[in-house]
């Protein structure tokens, strides 16, 4: 009898088996039973983003390969069109230019009651020998005769001073300018060699002053 318990008191090779179930109190001796992982799901969002990224890219960049013939078709036309654009722009300027000269003439002669075609006869009939006129200076302020004395420097002076004389006296000129002056005794040209003057036809003030441009 004493040996039947002795005997039952060891353990059998059956009891050192492990047990066929777990136990539930310990978390880290549970099986994994998640059908999808979470990992799945952050490697399969970091997936279509990148993918976003690069159909974004490539997109673009098919935009560009598109865009830069049309790109360089237009920058053709723009250097063609600008030639012609660079032309009409100096024309338009040259037009305007042109056009700021002859409504600046035409309110000129409006403003003035001297009639040019006239002036310039009646110069040439009463030119006085030893007188040569070369040139005249037609402005809103007057007209500046220029041209050159013969004889001797002496005899320039008279002649000159005797035109001036002349001038003054004709009822023409008189109606027309308000005062004709010689400045200057004649001076011998450096170039010609001759004795030049010039003689300074001044219109009346009040048409100088507020009518003329």
């Amino acid at each position: 009898m004493l040996l039947f318990l002795k005997n039952n008191n060891k353990p059998t090779s059956r009891s050192l088996i492990t047990r066929w179930h777990v136990n539930f109190r310990d978390v880290s001796l549970l099986p994994d039973i998640k059908a999808v992982r979470t990992s799945f799901f952050v490697n399969g969002l970091s997936i279509i983003v990148a993918l976003g990224g690069l159909f974004v890219f490539v997109y673009q960049e098919y935009r560009i390969n598109n865009l830069r013939p049309q790109i360089a078709d237009s920058q053709k036309q723009i250097d063609h069109d600008q030639k012609d654009s660079n032309k009409a722009i100096a024309l338009s300027h040259r037009f305007e230019e042109e056009e700021r000269k002859i409504n600046e003439l035409a309110g000129f002669v409006k403003a003035n009651k001297l009639v040019l075609s006239d002036f310039i006869i009646h110069i040439g009939q009463t030119l006085p020998k030893g007188i040569v006129l070369a040139t005249f200076d037609y402005r809103a302020s007057g007209v500046t005769l220029k041209g050159f004395v013969q004889g001797s420097s002496a005899q320039a002076s008279g002649i000159a001073s005797q035109y001036e004389k002349q001038l003054k006296q004709d009822k023409f000129f008189n109606s027309s300018f308000e005062s004709i002056s010689l400045p200057a005794l004649p001076t011998r040209d450096s170039q010609t060699g001759k004795l030049a003057f010039e003689m300074a036809l001044r219109f009346p003030s009040e048409i100088k002053g507020g009518k003329r441009p």
